[in-house]
């Protein structure tokens, strides 16, 4: 925030290609954003990489604010030394989008209390009409599309979805993806977390995208557009969909459902 308080929202081993081989190494490298006399404020990180950032801070006499000790955020209720919150109200789903709200909140709070401004009436609404287009987006009353494109965001999809299970849902996932993307491990990973859904896998209008050679031993649909629409037309009160994978994927199927005549 204008180069006053550095945010890191998570560090894990899916940032391996580009920013090191450990959590540790990682750490070091996203740390390295933190300004010497500064502010920083961090997500609930697994313990080595809390304990790089904790060193990193005192190095550069950084005042750090950890999640889960200096703010938290519960069930809509959020508390900070910088203020609290009762029953707000987050329209994304998802327990991460907890996590994610506590941080920017935070940070927010952070920012604003520099210029002396007062920020209720500001947070709730701005919680509450909060849009990520692709990101367990309820694009259809029975339909989420999700950009769950590595091991790392499908943890959380898989988190939202047995929360769906436990609620009497009965849930589908329509699955998309790249060749160049480790697919198999994507797919081995949610047939194990989720043995009882159905699971089918698509290709779409995308170089590289997966075709029947990729993905032996799974259902593999020819249209997404026809198990969509026939999804919708036999859909039941407690039936649920998930779109996800690829973002391409999900970009190109959420135009096609906000499309007029929708989904081709």
């Amino acid at each position: 925030v204008t180069g006053e308080i550095a945010v890191i929202t998570s560090i894990g081993l899916d940032h391996q290609e580009t920013l090191g081989d450990s959590l540790e190494e990682i750490a070091e490298q996203k740390a390295g954003i933190f300004k010497a006399g500064k502010k920083a404020v961090i997500a609930k990180l697994t313990p080595e990489a809390e304990l790089v950032c904790q060193k990193r801070a005192k190095e550069l006499a950084v005042e750090l604010y950890q999640a889960g000790r200096d703010f938290t955020l519960n069930a809509g209720d959020f508390s900070s030394k910088l203020a609290n919150f009762s029953q707000l109200e987050i329209s994304l789903e998802g327990a991460y989008q907890q996590e994610n709200a506590a941080l920017a909140l935070e940070t927010f709070l952070m920012f604003m209390a520099s210029r002396g401004e007062r920020v209720e009436e500001f947070v709730r609404r701005a919680l509450k009409e909060t849009h990520w287009a692709g990101r367990l987006e309820r694009i259809r009353p029975q339909i989420y599309l999700d950009g769950a494109h590595n091991l790392p965001a499908l943890t959380r999809l898989v988190e939202f979805i047995q929360g769906k299970i436990q609620q009497g849902y009965q849930v589908r996932i329509l699955f998309g993806a790249l060749k160049r993307k480790d697919y198999q491990g994507m797919l081995g990973y949610l047939s194990k977390q989720l043995p009882e859904v159905e699971l089918k896998v698509t290709g779409f209008d995308y170089q590289g995208s997966l075709d029947e050679k990729d993905v032996a031993g799974y259902d593999l649909i020819s249209s997404y557009g026809g198990f969509i629409r026939e999804f919708e037309e036999k859909a039941k009160d407690q039936d649920l969909l998930f779109v996800t994978g690829s973002l391409y994927f999900i970009s190109e199927v959420r135009a096609s459902l906000q499309g007029s005549d929708g989904i081709s």
